[in-house]
């Protein structure tokens, strides 16, 4: 549709006398009446309205008019023209002249309207259509439209994503001529028979949106025909301040969507599942698609080699991001979440655990609009009056306790608290008198560890956006930057985004949308051995932070490994702060892509449809430790600057000058091409046939290195000292040793050089009959380079069936008034998945060099898999959708099993020179059902209560197993055992407390066996039965309150140990539970007392293995289920107050929409099991951030 229109419309309804008397002049010979149009404008100050066909079968104008009205300047321009025209306000609507049917008594009509929200603003591209045929139109920039030769009884359906669609029977309006008003919709035949309509769309303001078309990223679907489980969630309606990632935003607002939030740090990543785990190896995460382009994570999965140092990449990576870190949540529309086989069949192997297509804004016709956003959050810091661990007094009267129930410890305790001063005492180092000073001082230490690393946070979000365009292009182009500062000192986000699509329309045959994304994305966290919640929550709080001359207070801290130097020893000065100023971890992300969509009409029922993009991903991790470290000094074997140059103390450490850096740089390339054939058509108002044909060629290439530096001088110019080669042993100068350090540096250097290719030929088809029954099939072939030569499993069929009853279309139900809709679907499909990390080859990898042989060293990275093949997933889904009471209660139930064939790893003997291989048999059900039911409470003009409800029930176990268990997988949750769900753990069976010690028993520790499960229990799983979410929305006028909770039960986890490293050592808090323990024979009957304090006897325990596990009591204590607790909570997502200002308040300022927010990020939690004192069940330590939000969006 094409409109003329250059200026505002001030007035749509009303005809000014005065402008009519205005007197035109027109001079014109053979003249093209769009001239013609442009001097009427001119001289009037109206503008024309028509569609771009109508002036084709025009002709050209002659005439001579001097001083004359409008409608007669019309009339004579128009005579003898196929066109007739209307006037309504300042705007004239050009239309085709209306010829009666000959054959019916109906007749055909043209219809001009507009369409206007709720606030009386105009909507653009709202969609217009004919029910049971194909004629539709779109709205303009000013909200017009208008339809010719329509038939005067038929009915209009207007729909746009977000508002409630309307259906308009004509028939109530036709033959009156003045305004009659049915619903929503204003309207009078004038007495020429032109309809004019007056819409007035409501806003569906409900969480899970009732789109009218569905994206799969491969085409757009209208509902009626789509048939499979897929939820559709529009973003503003989850947007939630405070947060910065869209897959946290997804928490409790999608049925089968399970999100867990692992950790409160800021940049951290949380786990997604979609109807459960479908591989044990592979990627669980759900594949993420951006406007059609499937997303990858920045990083691999990497395990790293045995170090000397330590080196564990993994650890480092926690903040790295996933595959949509880049993304602003401000810059997205909507998204779409496909969880069965009918739904994501087409995405081939790569969406076995589900899909997730991610839809941004585009821009709308219409003159240049600007919008403006802006928030602000304020954190809360943690304080010990969220928890229960003793203050400096408890402590210090706890290690007296220790002291007079002569406990001792298994090794030299370190001089920190009460313990050293009463050894000082005992040793006559220090007086009575002194002793109690310093025990004095001591007790009133008090440290708030928790303030000195934590702080109040303030973060902000800047997005600005500009689009508008004609109908033939249109453009949106947005800047975004977000500055995320974490409770914790150190731990900040720095992020920018810029992002531009264009759409463009040549004739009415060919469209081409470009899309273009920026991005980058610094987050800062700590080193790997430092975590300031779990310091400031396990570290004494007699222990000071600073000296008394305000310099920092270091405590000893035993090394994680021994000495090399001469006469060195173990321990060394720790201080939190030192550490942070010493170390740090810095993850960085940039990226930069590119989407070419492009449509081409071959015919009115054929499309051709092509995709090409490229995206380019560099991420980097850098994380240090200088030589003031801890770990630095522990490696060097002598506090730093503590020894003289060549002294025998440098010549017998490892590493006598600088610290050391760990890098990895990843590179990945992504090309996707895709083409493919869309047939649409329509057979005699009942046949509705859409087949879709094509084939696409990915291809990801990923290069990039890892390294393990040292010697590395951070306030050098980030330069680095070479490390000897040999050091001296610490007693014997003669005894000269290789430097394990180099060989660690090796091994810890690696190459990345993967290139995945993947050639897929895919097709889909949906027949629909009158709207009533719908039938879908999807198939695709993909082709991997991942198994080697073996022709045979290179391709992989993958299909699915579905089919659909729309029982509210049939003709026995259409006397059935409050039944607007009523579906019954049922889907089929085989789905696989090439697990990346696996290869059918031996790897072998470059080790360095031998130092006595001076030869090359090959070590084996995994074992060869020649059987390796793809992993297939069976689903099956039933589910039903009910819409009744005029729309004001939707109900949609899901029911759905998946059956996988999966790889798994298990320990294989040392002669392989690995500890694991991979292997294939073991299968893995998922089943479950879900329920999401919207309820609009109250519906009125100037108040709403909108309530949604979602819950999913997960059933998960293993069918068969292919794999070896080991002691260490029964007790961490990663046993595959046949019969058991995935992710169940098992605990040592707590049988009371010794009468003679207080020492904990446990059970069936009598025989030895090679069986675990003989002598544990399965105590629960990891992962919860049930994960779901309620929201509730009420407005009154331009007010709305909205709460959102998440809830989640069935799963349980082990409490924090309370008895750390076996033994309460001085340097760490305890629990005030432990003040509640046995002291004394006769306690043990008190089912409520801990165990007594490690060290009053023996606490050895044999593990009863086959072999026999020497441990301790306390360490089997921290793994029984005595230490397991219920981790269901409900937790309250967000509170938010929003105000839309009125129109007419703010026009004047030259705004069109003014809103702000206030809102609380997850401001309460409640937790199922008391035994959790103030620990988040859901991270398991770190809480989840708390946030006060402000917000401010403008559009201008």
């Amino acid at each position: 549709m094409k409109l003329s229109i250059l200026l505002t419309i001030l007035c749509c309804f009303k005809v000014s006398a005065s402008v009519y008397a205005q007197k035109i002049s027109i001079d014109v010979h053979n003249a093209p009446i769009e001239m013609v149009f442009a001097q009427i404008k001119k001289q009037s100050g109206y503008v024309f309205f028509y569609k771009d066909n109508v002036l084709e079968t025009s002709k050209k104008v002659s005439v001579r008019l001097k001083d004359l009205d409008l409608k007669s300047v019309l009339e004579a321009c128009l005579k003898d023209q196929p066109l007739t025209y209307e006037i309504s306000g300042k705007i004239i609507v050009i239309r085709p002249k209306v010829d009666v049917k000959a054959s019916s008594g109906s007749k055909l009509i043209s219809i001009i309207g507009r369409v206007l929200n709720e606030r009386g603003e105009e909507m653009a591209g709202v969609t217009i259509s004919v029910k049971g045929t194909e004629t539709r139109t779109s709205t303009n920039e000013q909200g017009f439209f208008s339809l010719g030769k329509i038939d005067d009884d038929s009915h209009l359906i207007i729909s746009f994503v977000g508002y409630k669609s309307l259906e308009i029977n004509l028939d109530k309006f036709i033959g009156i001529t003045r305004s009659v008003k049915s619903g929503q919709t204003t309207g009078s035949v004038d007495k020429s028979g032109v309809l004019s309509l007056r819409v007035v769309m409501q806003e569906q303001v409900q969480v899970l949106d009732e789109a009218v078309i569905i994206s799969n990223g491969y085409q757009n679907i209208s509902k009626d025909q789509f048939v499979g489980a897929a939820t559709v969630v529009k973003m503003d309606n989850i947007r939630t301040l405070g947060e910065v990632s869209v897959d946290q935003m997804l928490q409790g607002v999608v049925a089968g969507v399970d999100v867990q939030v692992n950790s409160g740090q800021v940049g951290s990543t949380p786990k997604v599942r979609v109807r459960g785990t479908s591989t044990l190896l592979g990627n669980q995460e759900p594949l993420w698609v951006v406007d059609g382009i499937i997303q990858y994570d920045p990083q691999p999965a990497y395990t790293s080699n045995a170090s000397a140092g330590g080196t564990d990449f993994a650890s480092l990576r926690q903040i790295a991001g996933n595959a949509i870190s880049w993304l602003n949540p401000d810059d997205i529309e909507s998204l779409v979440v496909l969880k069965d086989a009918s739904a994501t069949a087409i995405y081939g192997s790569k969406a076995a655990n589900g899909v997730i297509v991610v839809t941004t804004k585009k821009a709308k016709r219409g003159p240049l609009s600007t919008s403006f956003n802006f928030s602000t959050s304020v954190g809360q810091k943690p304080g010990y009056g969220m928890f229960n661990q003793m203050n400096s007094q408890e402590r210090m009267q706890f290690s007296k306790e220790m002291y007079d129930a002569k406990i001792s410890f298994s090794s030299p305790i370190l001089k920190i608290g009460y313990e050293d001063i009463i050894s000082k005492l005992l040793n006559k180092q220090i007086t009575k008198e002194e002793f109690d000073i310093q025990y004095m001082k001591m007790e009133r230490q008090n440290t708030d560890w928790f303030k000195q690393l934590f702080r109040t946070p303030v973060s902000q979000n800047y997005n600005i956006s500009m689009g508008g365009g004609s109908d033939n292009a249109v453009t949106r182009a947005s800047i975004g930057v977000i500055r995320q500062m974490g409770e914790a000192r150190g731990n900040d986000q720095l992020s920018f985004s810029a992002t531009s699509n264009s759409t463009f329309k040549i004739k009415d045959r060919v469209t081409l949308n470009f899309i273009v994304n920026a991005g980058s994305r610094t987050v800062d966290g700590f080193w790997k051995d430092i975590d300031p919640f779990n310091y400031a929550y396990n570290t004494s709080r007699v222990i000071p932070a600073f000296t008394d001359n305000g310099k920092f207070f270091f405590h000893e801290k035993w090394a994680g490994f021994p000495s090399t130097v001469y006469n060195g020893k173990n321990s060394y000065g720790y201080n939190i702060m030192n550490e942070l100023a010493s170390t740090g971890n810095r993850n960085s992300a940039k990226n930069f892509g590119g989407n070419l969509d492009l449509g081409v009409k071959v015919f009115s029922s054929l499309q051709y449809r092509g995709l090409f993009s490229s995206n380019t991903q560099d991420a980097s991790t850098k994380s240090y430790g200088t030589e003031r470290s801890f770990f630095s000094t522990s490696l060097r074997g002598y506090e730093y600057d503590t020894v003289s140059p060549n002294s025998v103390q440098e010549k017998s450490s490892r590493l006598p000058n600088g610290g050391v850096l760990y890098t990895e740089d990843i590179s990945t390339q992504s090309y996707l091409m895709r083409h493919s054939l869309v047939f649409d058509k329509l057979f005699k108002d009942a046949h509705r046939v859409t087949v879709q044909s094509g084939f696409e060629v990915s291809a990801k290439k990923m290069t990039g290195t890892y390294n393990t530096l040292y010697g590395y001088l951070r306030d050098r110019g980030e330069s680095f000292v070479s490390l000897p080669t040999t050091y001296t042993h610490e007693l014997r100068a003669t005894d000269v040793r290789v430097n394990d350090l180099l060989r660690d540096a090796y091994l810890n250097q690696r190459v990345v050089d993967r290139q995945n290719n993947f050639v897929s030929a895919y097709g889909s088809g949906i027949y629909s009959f009158k709207n009533r029954y719908v039938f879908n099939v999807n198939g695709r072939v993909d082709a991997s380079n991942r198994f080697g030569q073996d022709e045979n499993k290179k391709f992989l069929p993958i299909w699915s069936v579905a089919g659909k009853w729309q029982i509210a279309n049939e003709r026995f139900a259409e006397k059935l008034t409050w039944l607007s809709a009523f579906n019954v679907y049922a889907s089929y499909g085989v789905q696989g998945n090439a697990v990346e990390e696996v290869s059918p080859y031996l790897i072998a990898t470059f080790a360095g060099v031998d130092p006595y042989f001076g030869q090359n060293i090959l070590t084996i990275r995994s074992l060869p898999y020649p059987g390796l093949g793809w992993e297939k997933t069976k689903s099956y889904n039933f589910g039903t959708e009910i819409v009744v009471l005029d729309r004001r209660l939707s109900i949609v139930f899901d029911l759905y099993k998946k059956t996988s064939n999966v790889l798994s790893s298990r320990n294989v003997g040392y002669e392989n020179g690995v500890s694991s291989g991979i292997i294939r048999g073991s299968e893995v059900e998922n089943k479950g059902y879900e329920l999401t039911l919207n309820l609009e409470a109250i519906r009125h003009r100037d108040f709403s209560w909108l309530i949604s409800l979602n819950g999913s029930v997960y059933k998960n176990r293993l069918l068969d197993n292919g794999r070896g268990n080991e002691l260490d997988d029964y007790l961490d949750g990663t046993v595959i055992k046949k019969g058991s769900s995935f992710s169940t753990f098992y605990a040592y069976q707590f049988a009371g407390l010794d009468p003679k010690d207080g020492h904990p028993l446990f059970k069936n520790f009598d025989q030895r066996t090679d069986d675990p499960s003989k002598y544990l229990i399965a105590v629960g799983k990891l992962t919860p039965d049930f994960a779901g979410g309620f929201n509730s929305t009420m407005r009154y006028k331009n007010i709305s309150l909205m709460a959102q909770f998440a809830v989640s039960f069935g799963a349980k986890k082990r409490l924090p140990a309370i008895y750390n490293n076996r033994e309460i050592t001085p340097e760490k808090n305890a629990s005030r539970d432990l003040i509640n323990r046995w002291k004394k024979p006769g306690d043990e009957r008190n089912p409520n007392l801990y165990p007594s304090l490690p060290g009053t006897g023996e606490s050895v325990v044999y593990i009863p293995t086959l072999n026999g596990l020497l441990s301790n009591a306390y360490d089997v204590y921290n793994l029984s289920d005595a230490r397991v607790a219920d981790a269901g909570y409900v937790r309250c997502r967000q509170i938010s107050l929003n105000y839309e200002f009125n129109n007419k308040l703010i026009n004047n300022l030259g705004l069109k929409r003014l809103n702000i927010q206030l809102s609380g990020t997850n401001p309460f939690l409640f937790t199922f099991d008391d035994k959790w004192n103030g620990i988040d069940p859901e991270t398991g330590f770190w809480p989840a951030r708390k946030t006060l939000n402000f917000s401010v969006n403008a559009n201008f």
